[in-house]
Order: C-alpha cells, then sequence, then structure tokens
C-alpha cells in the first residue's frame, strides 16, 4: 500500500487529491478525486483496478469464491443463476499453483461446457470472459450456471468471480 501511495502521490494528476484511510473505524481504501471514495484494488501480479459502482435501477448480482490449499486434493460444484432480465454477464478465475493441479469446469445451462480451465505449476491464470444477453443474441446463456471444481494433490489458490447486470 506505501509503494501504491507513493505512485498515486508522484501522478501529476492526482497531486493533493489522494488520502489513505488506515486507523481503527476508517475507510479501508483510497479517496481520489474525482472518484470520491470509490475503492483501489491491488492484488498480486496485477494492476491497480478502480471499481465503481454502478448506478441506476438495474438488478446486479455478484457472486466471488476464493479457496487455498495445500496439498490437497477435492471436488466441488456451485451454482451460480443468470437471471432472464441481466443484460451483461462478467466471469473471471484468476489463480496459481505450485504444485499438482486445480481444474475448473464452467457448465452452461444448456448443460454444454463453456470453458475448462486448468491451473498447473506451469503458470499462474487470469481468465475473464463477458458476454451480452437480449431477445436477440445469447439468450441460452439464461439460467443455472455451474461451475465444477476438482483439485488434485494441489498447492496454490483460485478465485472465482461473476457479475451479472
Amino acid at each position: 500500500m506505501k509503494e501504491a501511495k507513493k505512485q498515486i502521490e508522484s501522478a501529476s494528476m492526482y497531486k493533493d487529491k489522494v488520502r489513505v484511510y488506515r486507523g481503527a473505524g476508517d475507510k479501508p481504501y483510497f479517496e481520489v478525486e474525482p472518484f470520491n471514495g470509490e475503492p483501489f484494488v491491488f492484488a498480486p501480479n496485477m494492476e491497480g483496478f478502480n471499481w465503481v459502482g454502478h448506478s441506476g435501477d438495474n438488478e446486479r448480482t455478484s457472486w466471488d469464491f476464493s479457496k487455498s490449499v495445500k496439498e490437497n486434493s477435492f471436488s466441488r460444484e456451485y451454482t451460480f443463476d443468470v437471471e432472464k432480465t441481466v443484460s451483461t454477464v462478467v466471469m473471471s478465475v484468476n489463480g496459481d499453483c505450485k504444485a499438482g493441479e486445480i481444474r475448473i469446469k464452467i457448465i452452461m445451462p444448456n448443460n454444454k461446457v463453456y470453458s475448462d480451465i486448468l491451473i498447473d505449476e506451469f503458470g499462474n491464470l487470469n481468465w475473464r470472459k463477458s458476454f451480452a444477453i437480449s431477445e436477440e443474441e445469447n439468450k441460452d446463456k439464461a439460467g443455472a450456471w455451474k461451475f465444477q471444481i476438482n483439485a488434485s494433490k494441489a498447492t496454490g489458490y483460485f478465485k472465482i468471480s461473476l457479475q451479472t447486470f
């Protein structure tokens, strides 16, 4: 966080506009004009990301699941329902595995495999897909999505994120 603060303070467009909240009860993020308090997110091996909340009266749903494992084998399945009323779906999978493997299979509502993602010791993974749903396109993508996770003697972590709006 100290390094991020230095970088932001050194940028002329943010000069004298950054405030970092650190004390108990304070907001756990930067406040930078003109964002007026929207959080900055910093993660290992990723650049800074400024999350700006959506406005309007649309329904929004987000689901995040992350897990760290050490020499563990397991299988799990999670379901996320994409409503017919949403117009956009954004999903991502991030992870790194030092040993073994973590496989995440994403299955569409029609039971077809959308993606079969393998995280193993040959590198970290940053996977992201988004699509629009309308009367004309991707109607088959509304419904229950399944995320099948299978880890085999895995040491590492992964995060699944899905948002609809």
